[in-house]
């Protein structure tokens, strides 16, 4: 369960910048048991926080270094150029959700001009800053130019994140041996746990093996 938001408005008393108050709230979301209940606890966090701040204020937090003011902001934002230019000074002093989200949106064309060979590059570095939604896209572009050796190291970055794309793909090389010995028992160990976090295509593979 999550807390409650009296809990929190308690919790963020005595924080000063909205950044402060960030860290504070999702010191306790540290403390539940699931990572989804982590996830929704950092949602309600961010939401009570920085919901009601307009575009501007945003803009000026980013800039303060307040990284979740950036992604907020890239949400916000109709402004294509100023968005990359929030997100890639946000990316640049490490926050790796920066780098994961316009990575994204260069390589799907969202908002920025499709620039795929960028996306995958700022994708790669979101992965090894430690953000694993990112690891699967470049791992897959790794693994069609059957690089698979580093195909291999994203999927697994990807998968102690709880990735169940990087997962996917990790138990494929290792069914396929692809880049690493065939090892059916790892692949089932991966798939098993893609299936479990929620790809239907990894339960079927499962189930193939």
């Amino acid at each position: 369960m999550t807390r409650s938001p009296v809990l929190i408005l308690v919790l963020l008393a005595g924080c000063s910048s909205p950044k402060q108050k960030m860290q504070k709230c999702q010191q306790k979301c540290v403390g539940l048991k699931s990572d989804f209940a982590k996830r929704v606890c950092d949602g309600v966090c961010e939401k009570r926080i920085y919901g009601e701040l307009d575009i501007d204020k945003l803009a000026s937090l980013c800039d303060g270094d307040d990284p979740t003011a950036c992604l907020r902001f890239a949400v916000k934002a109709t402004d294509p150029g100023k968005v990359a230019t929030k997100l890639q000074a946000c990316c640049d002093r490490g926050t790796a959700e920066c780098c994961g989200l316009l990575g994204k949106m260069y390589s799907r064309g969202k908002i920025l001009k499709p620039d795929k060979a960028k996306g995958y590059g700022m994708m790669e570095k979101a992965c090894t800053l430690g953000d694993g939604t990112a690891c699967a896209s470049p791992g897959l572009e790794h693994m069609r130019k059957q690089s698979y050796k580093r195909a291999h190291e994203l999927f697994a970055l990807g998968c102690d994140k709880d990735s169940k794309f990087a997962c996917g793909l990790l138990g494929v090389l290792y069914r396929d041996g692809k880049g690493v010995a065939r090892d059916t028992a790892k692949a089932r160990k991966f798939l098993d746990k893609a299936c479990r976090l929620g790809a239907d295509s990894s339960c079927k593979a499962l189930r193939r093996l």
